[in-house]
């Protein structure tokens, strides 16, 4: 009968409708929530903020796992060291402050820094001070400030739900020239310095 098969199309519609809702939320809640979150920030007048304008002690604070300690120091003096490129990051080994804790270091270097790099590793999936405390701080840098305000540089190629897993990180969080990968030939690492300049100065 004719209401029979209303019902049956409008019961059949209704039933797609809440399984392709739940498959968006399943797979695209993540991006869902990091927009909104944005969009709220701009709604209550934390207008994305130029951050080229306003002054730092440096251009960006380097996230990266314990054991990662020595590479980074390492690679990341010697980037500073080139009078070309006129940057200087933010590293725990060498300017964290004697005497702080590391949670008021932590913000401290956050808020001195214009950008924030993260160092991505297998290491850094594992770092439990990282993944319960400086992505938060890191991800509300991007929430209020800018999508450009994260740098992330992978060492390995991780794919992206282990790193959603690990960090709560996605790639799609991020504008492209705000995601480098270091290359595995030395050839190519003055490109990637170049690219990472680029990146800061976004």
């Amino acid at each position: 009968s004719a209401p029979f098969k209303l019902f049956f199309v409008i019961t059949t519609a209704t039933v797609i409708l809440l399984i392709f809702v739940v498959l968006i939320i399943h797979f695209e809640g993540w991006r869902i929530a990091f927009y909104w979150n944005i969009s709220v920030n701009r709604i209550l007048g934390f207008k994305e903020l130029d951050r080229r304008q306003e002054e730092f002690n440096y251009d960006a604070y380097v996230i990266h796992a314990k054991l990662d300690g020595n590479w980074v120091l390492k690679k990341f003096t010697s980037l500073e060291k080139n009078e070309h490129f006129q940057i200087r990051f933010c590293l725990e080994e060498r300017d964290f402050e004697a005497g702080v804790s590391q949670f008021e270091a932590t913000i401290n270097s956050i808020k001195m820094s214009r950008k924030i790099i993260f160092v991505v590793t297998e290491h850094l999936l594992q770092d439990p001070w990282c993944k319960r405390f400086k992505v938060h701080h890191a991800l509300q840098q991007a929430i209020e400030k800018s999508r450009n305000s994260i740098i992330l540089i992978f060492f390995h190629d991780i794919q992206d739900y282990r790193l959603y897993h690990a960090l709560q990180l996605r790639r799609g969080m991020f504008r492209s020239q705000c995601i480098l990968h270091w290359p595995a030939q030395k050839e190519r690492v003055s490109a990637f310095h170049q690219q990472l300049v680029m990146a800061l100065k976004s």
